[in-house]
């Protein structure tokens, strides 16, 4: 795909092969077209990056039907000696830092009808490919966005806060569109739709939520899809704490795509739906509810002081 800017050289990637820089290039023939792109930017991940490529490279779908594109972000840890790649697995390296810029380095060299993003630090499910296809053909939207759980054995904390995502992506399909959100470590866009929407916004976070609205508001018939059985597992947050924290950088960045994209954050009637399908779900065991109501008042709390600072430009 090609978007202003030029075209990142491709170059397959072995064991010991550095990333290329990027530098102008050309896209495949439509005839070599395949069917999925999966883009994976990364910077220091070389803790995780080895277990994110196995579980690329081990889909339940034909190997030769898609590509892997990895994008290094400045990494200084050594991430991409870690990559082991071969056939169809590409590096390249993006000097700007941002995710958004890495990904949008990958897109202009995709060849895939269906761009496929997920990050470094998580493990996709062997048909999460398969699921994405599902998602996309059955229900012909523009956009899929899947479940991204914790590993086996998280704590308490954060298997309560994951029923809480689940029940989310339940509820979001019976919503208005402007409760739509992105998740960029589980999204998968036809690349079709992507050449008429344009890049994502280089923004540091959140650019995912506001391209979806940028998708919507482009063709109110692009539909966004919430499909739970296209899974993959988040290895990033190790406590509890670390997932409350991020609630605070969640209400700071998600101000900008309210204000800039249409995106309006669940409201309290919609929170309180959502704690009484966890109180149904069998999970969620009766001595949980309580610390579970705990973690969110206070996830609630640092959001809406990140939507303070957002607003006031702290």
């Amino acid at each position: 795909m090609e978007f202003a800017g030029g075209v990142h050289r491709r170059e397959s990637v072995g064991d010991n092969q550095r990333a290329a820089p990027a530098s102008p290039g050309v896209p495949g023939q439509p005839g070599e077209q395949l069917t999925f792109s999966v883009i994976v930017p990364y910077r220091n991940e070389a803790s995780h990056i080895a277990a994110c490529c196995e579980s690329l490279q081990r889909q339940t779908i034909r190997r030769e039907r898609y590509e892997l594109l990895f994008v290094d972000n400045g990494s200084t840890d050594g991430t991409t000696g870690a990559i082991r790649g071969g056939p169809g697995t590409t590096v390249m390296r993006e000097e700007k830092p941002g995710a958004y810029v890495a990904r949008n380095a990958a897109i202009r060299s995709a060849k895939g009808r269906f761009l496929a993003f997920t990050d470094a630090d998580c493990v996709a499910e062997p048909d999460w490919l398969e699921q994405a296809q599902e998602a996309l053909h059955a229900t012909g939207a523009a956009v899929a966005v899947g479940r991204r759980v914790c590993p086996p054995g998280s704590p308490r904390g954060l298997r309560l806060l994951q029923i809480y995502e689940d029940a989310k992506l339940e509820l979001l399909p019976q919503l208005p569109s402007r409760f739509a959100f992105g998740i960029c470590g589980n999204m998968v866009i036809r690349a079709d739709v992507m050449r008429r929407v344009g890049p994502f916004d280089e923004w540091q976070r959140a650019a995912d939520t506001a391209y979806i609205h940028r998708v919507i508001q482009c063709d109110p018939a692009h539909r966004v899809v919430f499909w739970p059985a296209m899974c993959v597992t988040h290895l990033g947050d190790h406590t509890t704490g670390q997932a409350l924290r991020k609630m605070f950088v969640y209400g700071a960045s998600n101000t900008r795509a309210a204000r800039d994209g249409g995106y309006a954050p669940l409201e309290s009637d919609h929170r309180w739906e959502l704690w009484r399908a966890c109180c149904r779900d069998p999970r969620c065991r009766a001595r949980d509810r309580l610390y579970l109501f705990s973690l969110l008042v206070s996830g609630g709390m640092l959001y809406k002081t990140g939507e303070w600072k957002g607003r006031l430009g702290w």
